[in-house]
């Protein structure tokens, strides 16, 4: 198995000189050998189009690639070598690591010409391992997706036939790939081979379209997808809307609005949810009043998430402000820190929503400070229905200014589970309203005897853990165990040096 300078071994030159005797001899010895250019001696055989040298090699070189991953195979259809063809194709298909074929690897990179020559023996096997195409994590992939990912319009043409309506584990076609890729041409090609197909979670090529903002594909798409719901019963509309697609709503608005999903969600609430405001315009003359099963609407739902100039647009709504009544307007500016409508409705200060959650609460957990000053005298150590007070909500939320000013009023209360402000600002890592808290509410325990340093050590936020525990570190819960217990059951080795010192 000696090789010289350029990689070339006896066989290898056998071959190319047509020695048979020798390369009969030598080809259980050498075979498998590959050159300094990644070639064995059975792709000289092709070269040299030695048919007996070819049939000698093919069992043990026939599935070996050379240094480009060019298999013997594509070498022999690319000469039109047609002996060795049929000896090759009779061997199986050659794949990499990830399962890929020769024909998805020219399919990959775009040569029609191959892809046409390997198309009639490797079409319609799939990989075997999870692979990142087109944005996307797939297993069992084929040719045509990855044609598709990569924008080769004419592979693309020339798979569509052979490979249209195959699906990877999780029920993905290339067609879904053309829709998160906004490759147009491809979905023209594929629209009404692969149309109407869904993921394993009831997703369509239109719905994917929506959510990666690939509108010119979304027009291709919408006469034959249109109204169509996922497992979720939510609409392309709903998923263009909460992604902030708004071009892509205005195609989908006349087949699809005033649908709603399982929990009565609307397309318009998704934008509300997420401050969304371009899709808002689109679907409020259609979306306007409502609700959700559990009596929430957009304006709520915008209010809520503090995002002021959507909730400002739904307001001007009558419609929408009528099917709001779980709220009141108090409630509405309070959320978004509206000081002039907070002025108007002073006259509805202590009324909750049915979460029992007072105006005051809802300016604490956004941190709407000028909000608090007004409403705290009236609505201060009032608690929701789960005992929370505006002071825990503002704490959890990092609310800062808030936490400031209530602090003096509010500390010490716990709720329906025992848990503090202190407690919770701890679980959620807000180190500074954790500072701020320390010296009010340090040492208390909830129904269960956890403190405020286990549920930051639970959640394993360090700089809290440094913070609390000089104070905590010697408490036990109900169960015996100690912050330092609770860090090496939960795996949270970094800290465990930590409280050891305190022991």
């Amino acid at each position: 198995r000696i090789q010289d300078n350029n990689g070339l071994s006896s066989l290898m030159y056998a071959v190319w000189n047509n020695y048979m005797s020798i390369v009969e001899i030598l080809h259980n010895h050498e075979s498998g050998l590959k050159s300094n250019e990644g070639w064995t001696a059975l792709l000289y055989a092709i070269d040299k189009k030695n048919t007996d040298a070819v049939r000698m090699l093919a069992n043990a070189e026939g599935l070996i690639s050379d240094n480009s991953n060019y298999t013997a195979l594509e070498y022999a259809l690319k000469s039109g070598y047609s002996d060795a063809i049929e000896i090759l194709s009779s061997l199986g298909n050659p794949t990499d690591e990830l399962g890929r074929t020769a024909l998805m690897r020219a399919a990959d990179r775009g040569d029609a010409d191959m892809v046409s020559l390997l198309a009639p023996y490797q079409k319609k096997m799939q990989t075997i391992a999870e692979e990142t195409l087109g944005g996307q994590i797939l297993c069992y992939r084929t040719a045509l997706m990855g044609a598709v990912a990569n924008g080769h319009t004419n592979a693309v043409e020339l798979l569509a036939e052979c490979e249209h309506g195959i699906q990877d584990v999780d029920g993905w076609t290339a067609l879904m790939i053309a829709a998160c890729v906004n490759n147009t041409e491809a979905a023209e090609i594929l629209v009404d081979k692969e149309k109407c197909i869904r993921t394993s979670t009831g997703r369509t090529a239109l719905m994917l379209a929506a959510q990666n903002g690939s509108y010119k594909v979304a027009t291709v798409l919408v006469e034959s997808e249109k109204a169509l719901v996922n497992d979720n019963a939510r609409t392309a509309t709903m998923i263009a809307a909460w992604t902030n697609h708004a071009e892509i709503v205005s195609v989908l608005l006349e087949y699809e609005r005033a649908m709603q999903d399982k929990d009565g969600w609307t397309a318009m609430m998704c934008a509300a949810v997420q401050g969304h405001i371009e899709p808002i315009k689109l679907l409020l003359p259609y979306e306007k009043g409502m609700q959700k099963k559990d009596g929430w609407t957009a304006l709520m739902l915008a209010a809520d998430n503090s995002h002021v100039e959507v909730a400002k647009l739904l307001l001007t709504s009558p419609e929408e402000l009528q099917a709001s009544r779980a709220w009141t307007e108090l409630m509405i500016g309070a959320a978004i820190g509206d000081l002039e409508l907070i002025k108007q409705h002073l006259d509805q200060v202590k009324r909750t929503d049915t979460r029992g959650r007072t105006a005051l609460m809802m300016a604490a957990e956004n941190d709407w400070p000028d909000v608090v000053e007004i409403l705290i005298n009236s609505e201060a150590k009032l608690t929701d229905i789960d005992g929370c007070t505006a002071l825990m909500l503002a704490g959890r939320n990092d609310s800062i200014d808030s936490v400031r000013m209530l602090a003096n009023i509010e500390h010490g209360i716990q709720n329906s589970n025992g848990q503090t402000a202190l407690m919770m600002a701890a679980r959620s890592g807000c180190l500074e309203v954790v500072q701020l808290l320390i010296e009010h509410e340090k040492c208390l325990q909830d129904t269960d005897g956890n403190t405020a340093l286990m549920a930051a050590v639970v959640e394993g936020h360090q700089e809290i853990v440094e913070t609390l525990a000089i104070h905590e570190r010697s408490l036990s819960n109900k169960a015996g165990q100690t912050a330092l217990d609770l860090a090496k059951d939960c795996g949270k080795e970094n800290l465990v040096p930590l409280l050891s010192a305190y022991k």
